[in-house]
């Protein structure tokens, strides 16, 4: 999807006068859409929005200041992915009473525009395929996590 808004949308907002590109479109004073992270972001909020799941992309070193590693799970997360190509990681834990299930995924630049941005804002060398951060998908395993730890054998 990002690669596709990537080559479809920034490519063209970048030749069009006076459109710029924002991490925060809606607060800008000119027309501006955002950037593809953002507009990942703000599609994954919409869908988890109100609900028991979420999608995010954080990163060790983002380009929104936001957007970091927040919780010790991320970073272990993100050190896996790292030394792990291909591979993703997944982990669970227990809130309020409910049994969640965390995966992480590479968030890799997909198209020459991605590695080209990063590369702009950040100050240093990106190419396709580098890992910029990670997807974080989270979601209720269970709401029980009484019968989910009888039923699993949960530690």
């Amino acid at each position: 999807m990002r690669g596709t808004y990537a080559k479809m949308i920034i490519s063209v907002a970048k030749k069009v006068e006076g459109v710029g590109i924002s991490m925060d479109p809606s607060k800008e004073a000119h027309p501006a859409v955002p950037f593809p992270a953002t507009f990942t972001r703000i599609v994954n909020g919409k869908f988890g929005e109100g609900k028991d799941f979420k999608v995010d992309i954080i990163s060790d070193d983002p380009i929104n200041p936001k957007q970091t590693l927040q919780t010790a799970m991320d970073k272990e997360a993100n050190k896996f992915l790292k030394q792990r190509k291909g591979k993703f990681f997944t982990k669970t834990s227990e809130e309020k009473g409910k049994l969640y299930i965390t995966v992480y995924t590479p968030d890799n630049a997909v198209v020459p525009l991605c590695a080209s941005c990063h590369q702009a804002m950040k100050g240093k060398p990106f190419k396709v395929g580098d890992m910029l951060g990670v997807r974080k998908f989270k979601l209720v395993f269970s709401d029980n996590i009484t019968w989910a730890a009888a039923s699993f054998r949960l530690p």
